[in-house]
């Protein structure tokens, strides 16, 4: 099912999610990604694309893609005033040994996250929808 939706619009950013995390569940991670990738070069890509990159990124131990992503999540999402991705900042910068860096973007998060117009909560340093 979820193949056809993807023949019918190949971007469609939920059907193209879908799709690719059951890639990355086959051990499919470079079609993973690829199809993730694609979404990316839409005018306006959704925060969903970016999250999943960076999930799928983490989870291989990409840390530097990962970190690379969310720092593109974070300036275009910034640019529009919307909260984006300090926690993901945190804990990426936390796997790469950049401590410092990992309590900087934790410090910001909680604060974002509460001015946030998504209804997230950080408990125990991880970001809960």
């Amino acid at each position: 099912m979820r193949r056809k939706g993807l023949a019918v619009d190949p971007l469609y950013p939920p059907v193209v999610n879908n799709v690719a995390w059951a890639e990355a569940g086959s051990g499919n991670y470079e079609r993973a990604e690829q199809l993730l990738l694609r979404v990316l070069s839409l005018p306006e890509p959704p925060q969903l694309v970016y999250g999943s990159l960076w999930q799928l990124y983490d989870f291989r131990g990409r840390f530097v893609d990962a970190l690379d992503i969310v720092k593109q999540a974070t300036r275009v999402f910034a640019a529009h005033g919307e909260y984006c991705c300090n926690d993901f900042m945190a804990w990426t910068y936390g796997n790469l040994g950049m401590t410092e860096e990992a309590d900087y973007w934790m410090g910001l998060a909680p604060t974002d996250v509460v001015n946030s117009r998504s209804m997230h909560k950080m408990v125990g340093g991880l970001l809960i929808a």
